[in-house]
């Protein structure tokens, strides 16, 4: 059987892009720094890339260290052009600085026009919500736009280039990211490479969540089709050295040609497995993209840890479907592995001879073929080429119903109410609760920086686990003892495996006063228990914390000053970071502000595209 080495179809050599990128960020006035993760296997290299002094940045990933630290720098490029290498809150100077909040080609528009435009983004909202007409229109219009940045009559908005219909549409940008968020956002050394990089994203995630969702089983890939890629297959047999773990790849194209392939290695002593879907218009790329994202930041003994066999109702979850779209972890339908496959196994197109501009022709003919319409923004504002792409029906990363709407507007009602953390009434307190509760189970957004809106640092009192503290103590300060103790429990687990003994001891001697509460014993007995069973300054600081139920929050959490970060002791005490991403987000935006792309152009250019042979 003939061999080969596989192109990576990049258009650029990694150590020209990497130079390109950074010069673009020294004379924008950033600072990087990188950190390469220790690789469990010879081929798998993985970094992070952060701006100095900041935690923000992002992870790169490759076959060897070249490639894998230009992939960081890449999706640095990505998340910085588009504006979203930080999410949170800014204050109010920072959010109008130079002139706009997320892009600076966004537009104020009235619902009436953006309703009257019956663009395909605003047409498949609308139908999913069950708007019928204007009045139903706005009202939605209205709810998202009054979430964050709109008015009760307009919306943000920016110009998509339509393909099929030749023209600009403009989508509002607050509905835009509450049910697409990023994905589809690529970057890379031209167009062409790029915009096949975001809707192999795109083709990855929609392949993913269709599987499971409708319980597809996807035949899997012969080893003999591996073995004309010597290099990967090598990796996988590395892998299975170790005789408890097995790979299987599985053909992911639904028998419809779509350029997806997933990896599944089994751990055969704890029943558990890791699965990494990827897309590209070359298998073999796509193959590497499943072994160098499984391991990126990872050992394997965790991948094969993150995904389980479930029942239809753990399967369909939203939270779910939205972990595994996100980071892969998550609950698969007893189909995926043991069902008779949907379709039969066909060979892939290596694309050996082809550019990118061919491939990218091909997926977008695939996207017409598949009923869908593909927009564009040219996001490519520095100079390095980068996009978002939205694909209405295919690339929504969120539910598009109502309780998207009011876990929106309830977000935002949290994200204020915890600006002022040390004074929330009793209504505040409950929305906590309930929104930690509702969260919990959604990876990423679980975590005290994202559901605060704010760039907290692990220093923030409970570490990883800082939103469960922080539910359980809104429940003791709401004197629900018996809850707050079962969240409380909680907290001292992960710094009973995870703390240093201090920690350990004081989440313990905490646990002890609020057990007590739970029983039904005064402040007063509960103080002498503790003093009782642990030492003196221990005792006395804990009861100094828990003595007054009501006055929890505000003795245990520094005080918050938003956004006068000189007089809050959240920024004085290092838990929180936004003095220096302010900085950092200054410079970003009058960088973006000096070239706008026009969208117009790139619409020549995708035209150019699909006349391609």
């Amino acid at each position: 059987m003939e061999t080969f080495q596989y192109k990576k179809f990049k258009d650029s050599a990694p150590d020209e892009t990497l130079y390109h990128i950074q010069s673009i960020l020294h004379k924008i006035g950033l600072l990087t720094i990188h950190e390469w993760i220790e690789n469990e296997y010879e081929g798998c290299y993985s970094n992070r890339v952060s701006i100095y002094p900041t935690q923000l940045g992002t992870n790169g990933k490759g076959t060897d260290r070249i490639f894998a630290l230009t992939s960081g720098y890449a999706e640095l490029m990505e998340r910085i052009q588009n504006n979203i290498l930080y999410i949170g809150e800014l204050d109010s100077e920072d959010k109008a600085f130079k002139g706009f909040i997320q892009f600076p080609d966004q537009i104020l528009l009235s619902f009436e026009k953006i309703i009257d435009e019956k663009n395909i983004f605003m047409e498949n909202l609308f139908e999913h919500l069950n708007c019928t007409n204007m009045q139903e229109k706005k009202n939605v219009l209205r709810r998202f736009a009054n979430i964050k940045n709109g008015t009760d009559t307009e919306s943000f908005c920016i110009p998509f280039v339509n393909l099929k219909k030749q023209k600009l549409e403009y989508l509002p940008l607050d509905m835009l990211f509450a049910v697409h968020g990023s994905n589809g956002m690529s970057a890379g050394n031209t167009m062409e490479e790029a915009l096949v990089q975001g809707i192999a994203e795109i083709f990855e995630r929609y392949v993913n969540r269709k599987i499971s969702i409708e319980h597809i089983c996807p035949p899997s890939v012969p080893r003999e089709y591996l073995k004309v890629i010597p290099s990967l297959n090598a990796l996988i047999e590395k892998i299975e050295q170790d005789s408890k773990y097995r790979v299987v790849v599985k053909d992911c194209s639904l028998g419809k040609g779509f350029p997806v392939v997933a990896i599944v290695i089994i751990n055969q002593q704890t029943g558990t497995f890791g699965v990494k879907f990827a897309s590209h218009p070359s298998f073999s790329v796509a193959l590497e993209r499943t072994l160098t994202e499984a391991f990126q930041g990872k050992r394997l003994e965790q991948f094969t840890a993150a995904n389980t066999i479930g029942n239809e109702k753990q399967v369909a979850h939203r939270d779910n479907i939205l972990n595994m779209m996100k980071i892969g972890n998550g609950v698969f339908p007893k189909e995926f592995l043991s069902g008779t496959p949907d379709y039969e196994f066909s060979s892939f197109d290596q694309n050996r001879e082809k550019s990118n501009a061919e491939m990218l022709k091909n997926m977008l003919n695939l996207i017409e073929a598949e009923g869908y319409q593909v927009l564009i923004h040219d996001s490519s504002y520095l100079g390095f080429h980068s996009y978002f792409t939205v694909i209405p029906g295919m690339s929504e990363m969120y539910p598009i119903d109502w309780l998207r709407i009011k876990e929106q507007q309830t977000y935002a009602k949290l994200v204020d109410s915890l600006s002022h953390l040390h004074s929330l009434n009793e209504e505040e307190l409950e929305r906590v609760v309930r929104y930690i509760s509702f969260k919990e189970n959604s990876m990423l957004e679980n975590q005290i920086a994202w559901m605060s809106g704010r760039p907290f640092t692990n220093r923030f009192p409970g570490k990883d686990c800082a939103t469960i503290l922080l539910k359980a103590l809104c429940l003791y300060q709401l004197e629900k003892y018996q809850e707050a103790v079962s969240e409380f429990s909680r907290v001292v687990s992960y710094f009973e495996q995870n703390g240093k003994e201090s920690e350990k001891i004081f989440y313990r001697c905490c646990y002890h006063f609020m057990y007590y509460r739970a029983l039904g014993t005064s402040a007063e007995v509960c103080s002498a228990l503790v003093k009782e069973l642990f030492d003196e300054n221990m005792s006395v600081k804990v009861i100094d914390l828990l003595y007054h139920p009501k006055e929890t929050i505000s003795r245990f959490y520094p005080t918050m000053n938003c956004f006068d970060c000189e007089h809050c002791g959240m920024a004085e005490q290092g838990c929180c970071q936004y003095p220096e991403i302010s900085k950092v987000i200054r410079k970003i935006k009058s960088a973006l502000a000096e070239h706008i792309p026009d969208q117009k152009q790139l619409l020549e250019k995708l035209n150019n595209c699909f006349q391609i042979g």
